[in-house]
């Protein structure tokens, strides 16, 4: 056998231990804390001697085999479970005798390799047994703590977190209030990650009819208790434990305070999205403080009191190395990017399209489908239908309907309500909302409301090609994950045609209309200061603008000129100038924009415009004294527009141009 092959085996052999072992799932995740501990310890007892750091490598390969004989008896007892779940894991690929075999052989290693520890240490061999008997029994019939209701989540966390750390308290002999405020953190560590991991298995568990805390409880209430209790109380062990640790080494208080500064930097650890994230999320909550900086600050002190320990600091970072190269990530790009888009003729009008909705597990994740529309007898409708929620979570999916129709000289109809995940239907071309529903073909959308006695269907017929927010149509938050708000326009100007049952009779509607597709998963409120947007429709003419500012100051604009059927002129890009200026406020009382500037120029195009609000159409949670940039505040405007367009050096209209139907949201 040739080299080559020898080491291809040798490689293949190595990635399916890992797989088996389920390596990737808690090398980087748990065992960081263990040598946070171990790192403590060495330092407060000032134990430099060679003998400390050959009883850390050789704890180290204990614990590692440790965590690997948990995870695969977990794995082995589940493997019917997870087959019928549809999850099966590696060592079900494996015979079970071999398995059996591998799991004895694991566990009589662990033990052989802890012997210097238990030899002469009765309590470390006590704690060793109740450890391997809690971890083997935590899945394996007949007691199975896993579905034992609470107890499931207690022995998870303090096998998995607690008794490795006590551990390395007897080793050292050492127990003070330092290693009770380590351990209930540890414990408080360990129940959150099980109840995150229940709830992320949470279908296969139903489906597999595995009974677990979070599918006795729920998910909301689940959830709930994260976030009202669980959360609060880590915070606050976390916050008690390093100040007694930095009293007991004064120099890591200067690390944690670059950890604090590093955190601030990279713009994620400080905002209340990314904590509420974290919730469903493991592996985020202040995953770099526990798994890289806190073991790595200790490790590099003990360093500089003794330069032989240098090689723990070695050590901690290449375990930790895909933590540091994410952090590193982090501090080097921007908070936001956003690709602008420039298009012009044949390029501009090679149409847009997506699907009408999108299934992302996310805790911030939201879409709505907006539509407007003024009427030839001068009666107006806009709102939009909303879902937001984990989609793999349906308890947590609502929606919301959310439309005003001014009939002109006939009074209003208000469509206003929120709807549970019973009542939503998503399809691939229709979307159920209640009684409300969305149907989309290639160049037709149409929109169904009711309210008591009225029914109101309108079909958005497409007159204009669509255009997306910038190249990709997102604006990406490039720090705290997968984040990003999305903005695409499959109806820029559309023919609509309807009909409107109200008590009072059936009405036929016709007009010009519009219709936008947005989704994303940030918090708009913490992460948008106020947008506005617009849209005219005069003749042949259509003008689609926006401006959204973000918390950061980032500031895009996006402009769209459509003549006939065709796109003239698109364009969006972040710009330090503001698109829209108010002009004139209406009365004293309150500071409503009684007049605005749009004004923009570049190369190709040049547009000064003034729009005067005629009407207020909706308005919302607007204080008494505020200015119209104040926060929180919505309003939609129907207003008549006066200017100028040019572009390419041609006229495309001066003078009246229309009625623009635009609003304005401040965070």
């Amino acid at each position: 056998m040739d080299t080559k092959s020898l080491f291809e085996k040798l490689k293949l052999f190595v990635k399916q231990s890992e797989n088996i072992a389920r390596w990737k799932e808690w090398n980087t995740s748990k065992l960081p804390l263990i040598f946070l501990v171990f790192y403590y310890l060495i330092a407060i007892n000032k134990d430099f001697s060679y003998i400390s750091l050959l009883s850390f490598f050789n704890f180290v390969a204990f614990v590692c085999l440790y965590a690997s004989f948990s995870y695969m008896i977990n794995d082995f007892s589940d493997r019917e479970v997870d087959k019928k779940a549809g999850k099966p894991k590696a060592i079900a690929q494996i015979s079970s005798r071999a398995a059996k075999l591998v799991l004895f052989s694991i566990f009589l290693l662990g033990v052989l390799i802890s012997l210097p520890f238990w030899l002469h240490n009765t309590d470390f061999l006590i704690l060793l047994i109740v450890m391997c008997l809690l971890s083997t029994f935590y899945s394996l019939p007949p007691v199975r703590f896993k579905e034992k209701y609470w107890i499931g989540i207690i022995v998870a966390s303090i096998t998995q977190r607690v008794f490795p750390a006590l551990l390395c308290f007897v080793i050292f002999n050492y127990f003070g209030w330092d290693s009770l405020l380590f351990l209930l953190l540890f414990f408080i560590i360990g129940i959150r990650w099980i109840i995150v991991h229940q709830i992320k298995d949470y279908k296969n568990d139903l489906k597999a009819n595995v009974k677990t805390f979070i599918t006795s409880i729920g998910i909301l209430k689940g959830t709930h208790y994260l976030l009202v209790y669980i959360l609060p109380a880590e915070v606050i062990l976390l916050v008690i434990t390093l100040i007694y640790a930095i009293i007991k080494i004064p120099l890591l208080g200067f690390f944690i305070s670059g950890y604090l500064l590093i955190a601030y930097q990279t713009g994620v650890r400080t905002t209340k999205e990314w904590l509420l994230n974290s919730v469903l999320v493991e592996e985020s909550f202040l995953s770099s403080l526990y798994f890289f900086y806190f073991p790595f600050s200790l490790a590099i002190i003990i360093s500089f009191l003794s330069p032989k320990f240098l090689i723990l600091a070695i050590f901690q970072l290449i375990w930790s190395k895909s933590i540091l190269e994410n952090e590193v990530r982090l501090l080097r790009i921007p908070k936001v990017v956003f690709d602008g888009q420039e298009r012009r003729e044949e390029d501009a009008n090679k149409d847009v399209t997506d699907k009408l909705w999108h299934c992302i597990n996310n805790i911030f994740y939201f879409e709505w489908w907006y539509f407007d529309a003024i009427f030839d007898d001068n009666s107006s409708l806009a709102g939009s239908l909303s879902i937001n929620g984990y989609h793999s979570l349906p308890e947590t999916i609502k929606a919301n309907a959310d439309f005003t129709l001014n009939i002109n000289n006939r009074g209003e109809m208000e469509v206003q309500k929120n709807f549970s995940h019973k009542e939503i239907l998503l399809l691939d071309d229709m979307i159920t909302i209640g009684k409300n529903k969305i149907e989309r073909s290639q160049s037709n959308s149409i929109l169904h409301l009711e309210k008591d006695n009225c029914e109101l269907t309108l079909n958005f017929k497409r007159m204009l090609s669509g255009f997306s927010w910038g190249q990709n149509g997102r604006v990406i938050f490039t720090r705290g994950g997968d984040r990003y708000l999305a903005w695409l326009i499959p109806l820029p100007r559309a023919e609509v045609s309807g009909i409107l049952k109200t008590s009072k009779g059936t009405f036929n509607l016709k007009g010009r209309g519009y219709h936008d597709h947005t989704w994303g998963t940030i918090s708009l409120k913490d992460n948008i200061a106020h947008w506005h947007w617009g849209r005219i429709h005069l003749g042949e003419l259509t003008l689609i603008f926006a401006e959204i500012v973000f918390k950061n100051k980032t500031r895009v604009i996006s402009l769209a000129i459509g003549e006939g059927e065709k796109l003239v002129y698109t364009n969006s890009k972040i710009s330090k100038i503001s698109l829209l200026t108010s002009t004139r406020n209406k009365g004293e009382k309150l500071k409503i924009p009684s007049s605005l500037n749009l004004v923009y120029q570049d190369q190709k195009i040049y547009l000064d415009l003034e729009l005067t609000v005629e009407k207020i159409l909706k308005e919302r949670m607007r204080p008494r004294k505020m200015r119209f940039f104040s926060k929180p505040y919505y309003a939609r405007f129907l207003s008549a527009v006066y200017g100028r367009i040019v572009l390419d050096g041609k006229e495309l209209i001066s003078g009246h141009i229309g009625r623009a139907l635009h609003e304005h949201s401040v965070f």
